[in-house]
């Protein structure tokens, strides 16, 4: 700045100068020269670059900052990336070494509590809050044959009774203008008045997808036994209805599963983890006279049950809803026993309850076995006589066990089950050979009998 107004100066003292003296104008200009020397240090105004220059100790410092801010960010998306995701819920993460390790209190309220927040946080249309006050948009009341008890025994169970999809379903095409599938009146629905009803499609090669994460319910992912009814409308080559997990095709339908309103129950064993299911109708072209004239209207998908696993369960002394007991001529009852195998009640029949020259008294469970399957254990003792009585245990109406002689003591019995769905039967059968009553009547029995 001092240079440059020296400078001007310089130039208005030379306008100003005489002509004729040369050596004066010579000295100023000198003069100014000699000032715009000695002005200090030099500095750049308005022109070049000038960059801002950090010492090397806060440049290391902040490197080291940097570091650290970086290694409790991964740190802390170690322990609790999972349940941003919703993978895991909050409290179940032993592995950090500040968690409270002592016993939780009231630990399946709090995970239901839980699971009931996490699903209404990321229901469409709803506030993420934990407030009563939410607007929800009436449901048409369920018309499933279901009954309420039956329900709460699934882990996971839809009819489309609602009309419509709820968000875990997701609904795509080959192209923007597929038909899609919907949820659709029937008047031969499976159960109840809805089901899923593929898409009509016109274009050659043009598929309609129906998909459902269960990895996005946390309670599935457990695995279990999957049942699901459905009508294929559809004859090869023309068309054919898919069923897939996890992009694998499980099930391929190519004709007609019946006449209008007969269904197919499917079944598939899920093991835990995480599942895609997927029902795809896949329309090809080229209607041909092979087509099976009962190939009209379309096809359905209905009653998507997912029932737990048995899993391990011992039946106590006060469990009289496990098994079902009053199937037969006779029931079962749970009763107080002297001397019972274990606590102090039984599961008891008598063949005089019978009432007739012949029949049984029945006792069945219904079970679902994972995939390595499992083993049934029970304990019996019988007063019982052939041909009078017999006591038949049973899986799937193929007789496993039979007792036909008095017992001195319990006896115990273990039979492997394999992997699915099995109906367990213990049956006392009055004169399982069917002999005439007089020759029944006749039978000498060993002394205590009570049959």
């Amino acid at each position: 700045m001092f240079a440059a107004t020296t400078s001007r100066m310089a130039r208005t003292l030379s306008r100003r100068v005489p002509s004729s003296s040369p050596s004066a104008t010579t000295t100023t200009m000198n003069n100014t020269a000699a000032v715009a020397r000695s002005g200090g240090a030099r500095r750049n105004m308005g022109g070049g670059a000038h960059w801002m220059e950090v010492s090397p100790h806060h440049t290391m410092a902040g490197e080291v900052c940097g570091f650290f801010t970086w290694i409790w960010v991964f740190y802390r998306a170690k322990h609790d990336l999972p349940v941003v995701l919703g993978l895991r819920h909050p409290w179940e993460h032993g592995e950090d070494p500040w968690a409270i390790h002592d016993h939780v209190d009231n630990l399946e309220e709090l995970q239901q509590n839980w699971e009931e927040f996490n699903e209404k946080a990321i229901r469409p249309g709803e506030d993420d809050d934990d407030d009563d006050d939410d607007t929800t948009v009436p449901q048409e009341e369920s018309s499933s044959m279901m009954t309420s008890q039956e329900e709460e025994s699934l882990s996971f169970y839809d009819s489309f009774e609602s009309g419509d999809f709820s968000h875990y379903w997701r609904i795509t095409s080959s192209s923007p203008s597929a038909d899609l599938w919907e949820a659709d009146q029937s008047a031969w629905a499976y159960d109840g008045t809805y089901a899923a009803r593929a898409g009509v499609l016109s274009e050659p090669n043009s598929q309609t997808n129906l998909t459902i994460s269960l990895g996005d319910i946390h309670s599935l992912r457990h695995g279990g036994y999957l049942t699901f009814a459905i009508h294929a409308s559809v004859s090869k080559p023309v068309d054919l209805l898919t069923f897939a997990i996890n992009d694998n095709v499980i099930r391929t339908f190519e004709e007609v599963t019946g006449d209008e309103g007969d269904w197919e129950e499917v079944s598939v064993l899920l093991h835990a983890g995480e599942h895609r299911l997927t029902w795809s109708y896949q329309y090809f072209g080229g209607m041909t006279s092979s087509v099976d004239p009962r190939r009209v209207g379309n096809s359905w998908v209905d009653a998507i049950k997912l029932r737990p696993f048995t899993g391990d369960v011992t039946i106590g002394d006060d469990d009289d809803t496990t098994l079902t007991l009053t199937n037969g001529m006779a029931p079962f009852e749970l009763l107080p026993v002297a001397g019972a195998f274990i606590g102090s009640k039984s599961f008891v029949a008598h063949t005089g309850a019978i009432d007739a020259s012949q029949g049984t008294a029945e006792m069945s469970w219904e079970v679902y076995i994972g995939p390595s399957g499992g083993v049934i254990s029970f304990a019996a003792y019988a007063s019982l006589y052939a041909p009078r009585d017999v006591c038949e245990f049973s899986i799937d109406g193929v007789p496993q066990v039979i007792i036909a002689t008095f017992s001195d003591d319990w006896e115990t019995h273990q039979v492997a089950v394999g992997a699915g769905k099995h109906e367990l039967k213990w049956k006392l059968i009055k004169n399982f050979a069917g002999l005439n009553t007089a020759i029944i009547d006749d039978v000498d029995v060993p002394s205590g009998y009570q049959g």
